[in-house]
C-alpha cells in the first residue's frame, strides 16, 4: 500500500501561547497520582480522535484533521485576544518566546492574525503516517500510532509519563499537545 501522511493531534499555539505544562498533564492524568499511564495516554488521544472524526466513520481524513486544527487553533486565538481586535500582541501571549512570536509574524507589524497563527500551526505539525491509498487514519492505526509515541515519550521506560516526559518531544524539545 502506498504510504500517505496526514498531520497528528498537536495544538501549536497551546502549548506556546499559554497552556500550561500543568493544565496539559492534567488532562492526561485523570487517576490524579502525577503519572500518565498509557491507559490515560490513549484515552485523551482517543477523546481527540472522536473530534476529528467528524463524519464518524472510524476514520481521520485529511480534511477533518486540517478542520479540527484549525478550530483548535482558532479558538486558542480567541482566548488569548483579550482586547477582541483580532490580533494577538507580545502583551496577550507573554509565555510565547520572542522567537517563537517572530517567526508568526509574516508581515512582521508585531502582532499576530489568526490566518499568521493558523498558516504556521499546519505547516508545523508532526506528520503521521497512514497505510491506505485515501491517506485517512484509522482508529487501529491512530491507537498504534499512539502506543508508539507513549513508547516514545517514556524516556526512563517505567512504563508511565512523568510530567517532563510529556511535555517535552523525545528529542528534548517541547512537545505540543
Amino acid at each position: 500500500m502506498k504510504k500517505a501522511s496526514i498531520i497528528s493531534a498537536a495544538l501549536l499555539l497551546a502549548t506556546a501561547s499559554g497552556a500550561s505544562a500543568e493544565d496539559k498533564f492534567s488532562k492526561h492524568d485523570k487517576n490524579g497520582d502525577r503519572k500518565v499511564s498509557p491507559a490515560e495516554f490513549l484515552a485523551r488521544s482517543e477523546i481527540r480522535f472522536r473530534e476529528m472524526d467528524t463524519s464518524g466513520d472510524g476514520r481521520v481524513s485529511p480534511e477533518e484533521r486540517k478542520k479540527y486544527q484549525e478550530r483548535k487553533e482558532l479558538d486558542e486565538f480567541a482566548e488569548h485576544d483579550t482586547n477582541g481586535d483580532g490580533k494577538l500582541t507580545r502583551q496577550e501571549v507573554p509565555k510565547m518566546s520572542s522567537d517563537s512570536f517572530e517567526k508568526r509574524d509574516d508581515n512582521d507589524d508585531g502582532a499576530l492574525t489568526r490566518k499568521e497563527v493558523v498558516t504556521h500551526a499546519l505547516k508545523k505539525h508532526h506528520w503521521y503516517e497512514a497505510d491506505d491509498e485515501d491517506a485517512s487514519l484509522a482508529r487501529a492505526e491512530h491507537r498504534s500510532l499512539c502506543d508508539k509515541r507513549f513508547k516514545k515519550l517514556d524516556r526512563n521506560g517505567d512504563g508511565a509519563l512523568s510530567e517532563d516526559e510529556l511535555n517535552k518531544k523525545g528529542d528534548g524539545s517541547q512537545e505540543d499537545d
